[in-house]
């Protein structure tokens, strides 16, 4: 049986009973990993800033498999992926999206060739340097998606 605070004083205790400074810390020990093990399902594992180029481009070839659509690229792109900057498309995907969905992209620039280029992942990697890694959709002249490149570079001094 628990006793209160008010109890514990009026027997001459000073406070509680340890059982609750032992719970507290396991409570505080087991909550963080499961915070984090929350965080994960629910979405760590897509593209994010700190993603390298290899692990983001199993990633982006599981959304947009090869014989994707430069529409179901460029609404990948546009609604689900976390972007770090700059985003290029060719002009006519861009004008074709533009036209089935019905709203104006203004934050992707268009381009001249048959590719979706995206910024996906940036984070400092020292004092005045970042670290940026860009992913290239390749379509063919029947504007399938044969493949995804990405590239790692680094930005500054």
């Amino acid at each position: 049986m628990s006793r209160s605070v008010r109890e514990w004083e009026l027997l001459g205790h000073d406070c509680m009973p340890r059982f609750a400074l032992g719970r507290l810390l396991l409570i505080a020990a087991i909550l963080p990993p499961v915070i984090a093990a929350l965080w994960y399902l629910g979405g760590v594992g897509k593209i994010h800033s700190g993603s390298e180029e290899k692990a983001a481009r199993e990633k982006l070839l599981t959304y947009t498999p090869p014989g994707s659509s430069p529409k179901e690229v460029l609404s990948f792109v546009v609604n689900d992926l976390y972007r770090a900057g700059q985003v290029n498309a060719y002009h006519e995907y861009l004008r074709d999206y533009e036209a089935s969905t019905g709203t104006q992209v203004n934050n992707i620039t268009p381009t001249d060739y048959r590719t979706v280029e995206v910024i996906v992942s940036s984070w400092p990697d020292g004092l005045l340097s970042a670290h940026e890694v860009s992913a290239t959709w390749h379509f063919d002249r029947e504007d399938q998606l044969t493949d995804i490149t990405t590239n790692s570079y680094s930005i500054g001094p």
